[in-house]
């Protein structure tokens, strides 16, 4: 069976490729090609995930508050059972599948990890194509911007910029795709640049099921519905402010649902054009990715030799000016809304009958006496009872999971 495994990189338009894969799922299997559904709904990031190093933990771990070896273990092999299941019944007329997740590109980052994808595809596919596209190094990390706040994050705009080094594997696409060569061969890379003016008739989605079947795009569905990804200037450095007052997830590792609501609220409120790189930023990154970008031109793209495979195009003027309007003040309304509105929507009081239910629990079932206090604990986020107990049942849970190690 054949596979096509897409794996980025992050901010070119992966989440759009997998919104039209998976609206379009039902009728691409009728053709006999299959979206993955086991590895997550549209982006298939269990799968990276489960080939990560042993010692690496990120966002997707840290939410299932997956913290140890021994549970991330549980993860792989529960994983891989319903991948198994998921591949080994298929229809029999299916004769390709497709794969999808930008997170291949941030979180397979070594040979041992690349080696991972290849030990675990390769069980079940004779045929593994690579479908990879790249753009200038530069509009990465400021497309990236936005993402790192909603994630969390709180660097500013020179921060992100400071890392677009040669030496960064997630910038560097030469190095990270002579990983994948070298576990993969040369022949089974499809790397294509992230610019509109050579799509597939100018468009992403053609552009990738074109290097599928090029028939698939005569059938398939381009109606889906997008939200702009990247936040404005005053959407930017307000959610700053909330990340640097709002921990993403509590003390205890559950996450914060304020934090999140008032993000939601930004996102929906302050899309658009946000802070880009001044012409001097831009030259120093272009400058220092010169070498890498002409042999990734050469030996990636087909490119000719000695030439650079971005052209250089800076910014005729940094844009890093906000203001704010009037229509803009109902929109900030609406996100300070959501911290005086209680996270659950319960009252206070309902606090305490889930500490006292855990409480009268706690000797015969810890795990559901757990789960109640952490209820408890984010009706009440600063109770000083709920926050001890809490901890005392992490504690206790944690040291049968190593006594169990």
């Amino acid at each position: 069976m054949k596979l096509f495994l897409h794996i980025g990189t992050e901010k070119t338009g992966s989440t759009t490729i997998q919104e039209a894969l998976f609206v379009n799922k039902e009728c691409l299997q009728k053709q006999g090609f299959y979206f993955v559904q086991s590895a997550g709904k549209k982006n298939n990031r269990k799968i990276p995930a489960y080939c990560m190093r042993d010692d690496k933990y990120d966002g997707f771990f840290k939410a299932q508050r997956i913290t140890t070896l021994h549970q991330k273990n549980i993860f792989r092999k529960e994983f891989f059972d319903s991948f198994k299941a998921e591949i080994m019944n298929l229809p029999k007329h299916v004769h390709t599948v497709i794969i999808s997740s930008e997170h291949f590109h941030s979180r397979t980052t070594t040979i041992e990890e690349v080696e991972n994808v290849k030990s675990l595809l390769g069980s079940f596919f004779e045929d593994i194509k690579i479908i990879c596209y790249v753009r200038e190094q530069s509009a990465t990390a400021v497309s990236s911007y936005s993402t790192a706040i909603k994630s969390g994050g709180t660097p500013s705009l020179k921060e992100i910029l400071s890392k677009c080094k040669p030496g960064n594997i997630y910038y560097n696409y030469y190095l990270m795709l002579s990983n994948w060569r070298n576990i993969f061969g040369a022949d089974n890379l499809i790397v294509r640049k992230f610019d509109k003016s050579i799509l597939k008739n100018n468009d992403l989605i053609d552009d990738f099921f074109c290097l599928i079947d090029d028939v698939l795009i005569k059938s398939i569905s381009k109606d889906i519905s997008l939200k702009n990804e990247s936040l404005n200037m005053i959407g930017q450095f307000l959610g700053r402010s909330v990340n640097q007052a709002i921990p993403i997830y509590y003390d205890t590792g559950l996450l914060n649902p304020i934090r999140d609501q008032a993000i939601s609220k930004i996102c929906q409120s302050f899309n658009g054009r946000g802070q880009t790189c001044n012409k001097n930023d831009y030259d120093k990154i272009y400058t220092s990715f010169e070498a890498s970008n002409i042999k990734l031109n050469e030996e990636f793209l087909g490119g000719l030799e000695g030439v650079n495979c971005f052209d250089r195009n800076p910014p005729q003027e940094a844009y890093d000016k906000t203001f704010l309007e009037e229509s803009d003040i109902p929109k900030l309304a609406d996100v300070f809304k959501v911290f005086s509105s209680n996270s659950l929507g319960l009252p206070h009081h309902y606090a305490d009958f889930f500490r006292d239910l855990a409480t009268s629990l706690e000797k015969t079932d810890l795990v559901s006496a757990h789960k109640l206090m952490e209820l408890a604990h984010l009706l009440k986020p600063n109770a000083p009872h709920i926050k001890r107990k809490l901890n005392e049942y992490n504690k206790k849970l944690k040291l049968g999971q190593d006594t169990n190690d």
